[in-house]
């Protein structure tokens, strides 16, 4: 008999009987210039420390015991330099550079995490290889975190140079060393694909693009989905909302993924197309708080300490603390560490006591993907990636269930400052439209737990990108869109009616096999231009789905929950 409990892979890794997803790789945010060396500022070279090679065999053989959970590239190798170890020079111009150069054999890549810091005012520090291939930075008094740790990406090869520039009359940084991460397994490979933790997996396979079609719908989402990097080991995660929507930098992630103060996120690594285009990665921020963990549940909620640059367009997400199954379900993440994708459920996702339960429709997780959001159709957070069944396209996936966790961890102190007490919060885009906001419940039908109203795109009546949707319907049976100017609570049917004020309907649709209709709404047509329903920025617009259900009560139709939207510029 199957025992999930025996069998389960946790994705934190990339195993075959435990797998935790993640990658990582390039630069994350800096702030122009060169260092001094690439202006042929020195006659001779920087003075060098080597750090021997870990034991990787030791290594490799305890990743395969804890099957790669979490996935794991680099060794953590103790590193205890401080500004005595390297040489200053005085430069023409009056100003001071100090170096090092770090050394270690055999690594894929090298990164230094620091226990402290600190770059004056017009102080730079810059991170190359000996050919200049590869060159980090700036880093300057911008990067420096509340706790005085700092990180920085992996630079390829088994050598880096550590440059700092200050300029006449500056005081000396502080700079003092923790850790070398020591990567042995290749990092770059595994993002790329020519990397695998298992040979018998095909690491291409069943990987949707989150910018193939099946994305399309989910473009806020994607936003808030980003990648991380902690102590040699890959995740994903995603930016939540709070009740204030003042874009506080909460993240939601995996607890197995054990990050660290000094994590990366990476924003925007997502190729431009479908299975096609380029992938940035330059669109990262490090140092962050952990503020809550629970093992039970899987979870793990974080703050990114500085603000999150308008360059990496962040979306913060909404959530729901509901405990009913979902219509539909999606997930975002970085599989291997690389690009974003997304796996789809087209039936919904499954309570279970700890966790929500999928059977992929498309797409599939791998090790790098732990920790990646588990969106409902209304496109809220019900838990980061767990664990799966199995590396295949007929994989089986478990979310940590964030209304548990939400609960056992008192989470409104951070999400819920203004102390509302959502069951649902929706997400905030500091760049748009407020977000629609559902209100007023859905009834049981005669499939399930009732019909949800969702959307897609925003309130903006210039970009005219709204489309609706309702899940949870009866499959093959006729319904139709309606709106007014305001809210009510009415028993209607077999439901309520939470739309009051002149009513207008939409044209009548058909639900498919799954039981869901879209409807884009354009706002340039009727009967939203002219006559009784015309609408106009400033409008409050209240829509809901009435639809036939004649096995549902002896009245034979229901309505969905109610959505409202403040329509804008």
């Amino acid at each position: 008999m199957f025992r999930r409990d025996q069998t389960l892979l946790f994705i934190a890794s990339a195993a075959a009987s435990a797998i935790a997803l993640a990658p990582t790789a390039s630069a994350q945010l800096s702030y122009g210039g060169e260092p001094a060396a690439l202006r042929g500022a020195f006659s001779r070279p920087a003075p060098q420390h080597s750090v021997p090679a870990p034991d990787v065999s030791a290594y490799m053989a305890e990743d395969e015991a804890r099957d790669h959970r979490p996935l794991r590239y680099g060794a953590m190798v103790a590193l205890d330099l401080d500004l005595s170890d390297g040489q200053w020079t005085d430069l023409p111009d009056r100003s001071r550079a100090w170096r090092i150069s770090l050394t270690s054999p055999g690594a894929k890549s090298l990164a230094v995490e620091f226990d402290q810091l600190y770059l004056p005012a017009g102080a730079e520090m810059f991170v190359y290889t000996e050919d200049f291939g590869t060159v980090l930075g700036a880093y300057t008094i911008q990067n420096h975190h509340h706790d005085g740790g700092f990180v920085f990406e992996p630079v390829a090869g088994e050598e880096i140079t550590i440059e700092i520039d200050v300029p006449e009359g500056i005081a000396d940084p502080v700079f003092d060393t923790a850790t070398l991460i020591y990567d042995y397994r290749d990092v770059f490979g595994l993002m790329d694909g020519t990397e695998v933790v298992h040979e018998h997996l095909d690491p291409g396979s069943c990987l949707v693009d989150v910018n193939c079609p099946q994305g399309d719908a989910w473009e806020n989402q994607k936003r808030a989905t980003m990648r991380t990097l902690s102590a040699g080991s890959l995740c994903s995660g995603a930016l939540l909302n709070n009740t204030a929507k003042d874009g506080t930098g909460y993240v939601l992630t995996a607890n197995h993924c054990g990050q660290t103060s000094n994590t990366i996120f990476r924003f925007k690594y997502q190729r431009a197309g479908c299975g096609s285009g380029s992938s940035p990665t330059t669109f990262s921020v490090s140092g962050a708080t952990n503020l809550a963990s629970n093992g039970t549940y899987d979870n793990r909620l974080m703050r990114i300490n500085s603000a999150i640059p308008a360059s990496h367009e962040p979306y913060y997400a909404g959530w729901s603390r509901s405990n009913v199954n979902s219509s539909y379900a999606f997930a975002m993440g970085h599989p291997s560490g690389g690009p974003k994708k997304i796996s789809i459920d087209q039936n919904g996702a499954i309570r279970e006591s700890q966790f929500w339960r999928v059977f992929w429709s498309e797409g599939t997780l791998e090790g790098g993907s732990s920790g990646g959001p588990l969106f409902d159709q209304a496109g809220l957070v019900r838990g980061p990636a767990c664990c799966v069944n199995q590396f295949s396209c007929n994989q089986t996936a478990y979310f940590g269930r964030f209304d548990q966790f939400y609960n056992a961890n008192n989470l409104g102190q951070w999400l819920d400052p203004l102390g509302t007490n959502p069951t649902t919060l929706n997400g905030y885009d500091p760049f748009g439209c407020p977000d629609p906001s559902v209100y007023c419940g859905t009834s049981p039908n005669s499939v399930g737990a009732g019909a949800s109203i969702g959307f897609t795109g925003s309130a903006s009546q210039a970009a005219n990108d709204l489309a609706l949707n309702c899940f949870g319907l009866v499959p093959g049976t006729p319904g139709l869109f309606f709106y007014g100017p305001n809210q009510t609570a009415v028993l209607l049917g077999e439901g309520v009616r939470c739309v009051d004020g002149n009513l207008t309907r939409l044209d009548v649709q058909v639900a498919d096999s799954f039981g869901s209709v879209i409807k884009s709404i354009n706002w340039f047509g009727n009967p939203f231009l002219v006559g009784p329903g015309a609408v106009q920025p400033g409008d409050a617009i209240n829509f809901q789905y009435w639809y036939r259900d004649v096995a549902g009560g002896l009245i034979g139709y229901n309505l969905s929950d109610g959505i409202q939207m403040d329509l804008c510029d």
